[in-house]
């Protein structure tokens, strides 16, 4: 069997154990960290949390697990409501889209939404995505040429018409 390596914090964590036992206090704990670990240190107020926690009697090394509430509102679902909404009216403001889904998704869910998945963002009250396709590229450069190659036939005229055209 091949040797693992730790992770640096646990190793650090079983240096601190260590020192605790030895009556060594966090300061002078913390020194010797950043002395051997250099930047890769743990920071002095996690030394100080550790230092106690094994002065406490904790025995293990790493850090327990968190019970986290799963992320349920930046969801497919979710994100499709969001794209359809402003497919349906460009105008809407991140207020009238929360609104509109009610207590489904906050607020700030919504604002994540159509900045990070979307990746739209608002110009002239209306949004646009921030990137252009391919194919919008292409149709701006066959605009643009068009409108050049109408500037150049017609000259002054295609720029300043007379009144008399309107």
């Amino acid at each position: 069997m091949g040797e693992r390596e730790a992770p640096i914090t646990v190793v650090q964590h079983v240096v601190i154990k260590f020192l605790t036992n030895e009556n060594v206090g966090p300061n002078e704990i913390w020194r010797r960290l950043l002395a051997q670990y250099g930047e890769s240190k743990l920071s002095k107020t996690q030394v100080k949390f550790w230092h106690k926690e094994f002065r406490g009697g904790r025995e293990a090394m790493q850090n327990t697990s968190h019970q986290r509430r799963p992320r349920t509102s930046i969801s497919p679902e979710n994100i499709a409501v969001v794209h359809d909404l402003i497919e349906g009216n460009r105008r809407l403001t991140v207020v009238e889209i929360f609104q509109e889904l009610g207590t489904r998704i906050s607020y700030g869910s919504v604002q994540s939404i159509i900045k990070n998945e979307l990746l739209l963002q608002k110009i002239s009250a209306g949004w646009v995505p921030r990137l252009l396709s391919d194919q919008q590229k292409t149709a701006r450069v066959q605009i643009s040429e068009t409108l050049l190659a109408c500037c150049k036939e017609e000259g002054d005229a295609f720029i300043h018409p007379s009144h008399s055209d309107l």
